[in-house]
């Protein structure tokens, strides 16, 4: 049973014997703000059953995403304009009507679909220039390589952990990019180009030395 939003017995065996706990829940939201909830835990004394109000968390969890998900695009848009990305480059870019980006930026809130197209922005910003081109492949392709190449030595130099990644690419020189950095004090392999292999199809990760 409930009263006024409380639980008072066991929904099980109907013991009004409970034993209260309470405990920090974390909503987390790509680029917002992290928000806590205090979620409530019921235990029975007498059938041991272990239970909570499902209804009050789903709407403290809804508001809590709508909060955060406010707050990532005011995040990702000021990280635009902190990042001198001008707003009508990018609508032209992306074929998006005057002012949407400003109007987001406004009013803090977006649908899904845009949310989305923000939140791949923010991660691989090259794609603007990908878009402003035309998505033509070869120019495209050549950005991708571009950005990989940069995050390659990025990794190098400030040893970020990450997986080993091998790209190869067809023809008649086969050109191989790979890597594996490791965290810590491991040394860091990028392969120059005496390691790549010709003539063929190479698909290949290098692993630490």
């Amino acid at each position: 049973m409930k009263t006024k939003g409380k639980i008072t017995e066991c929904p099980v065996c109907g013991s009004e014997d409970l034993e209260q706990e309470k405990k920090e829940t974390t909503v987390c939201v790509p680029y917002g703000t992290d928000r806590k909830l205090s979620e409530t835990t019921y235990k029975c004394a007498e059938c041991k059953t272990t239970f909570n109000d499902d209804s009050s968390l789903d709407v403290a969890i809804k508001s809590a995403l709508e909060s955060a998900r406010k707050d990532s695009v005011k995040n990702i848009l000021n990280y635009f304009s902190e990042n001198r990305m001008n707003f009508a480059g990018m609508e032209r870019a992306l074929d998006l009507p005057q002012r949407t980006i400003s109007r987001w930026k406004t009013e803090g809130a977006v649908d899904a679909p845009a949310l989305a197209l923000l939140r791949m922005i923010r991660t691989f910003p090259w794609l603007i220039e990908v878009a402003d081109n035309k998505y033509e492949r070869d120019i495209s392709d050549s950005i991708c390589l571009h950005y990989i190449a940069d995050n390659i030595f990025r990794f190098r130099d400030n040893k970020v952990s990450h997986s080993g990644v091998g790209i190869h690419r067809d023809g008649e020189k086969t050109l191989v990019l790979g890597y594996a950095v490791v965290s810590g004090n491991n040394e860091v392999h990028i392969p120059d180009m005496s390691e790549a292999q010709s003539n063929e199809t190479v698909i290949e990760t290098w692993t630490m030395q």
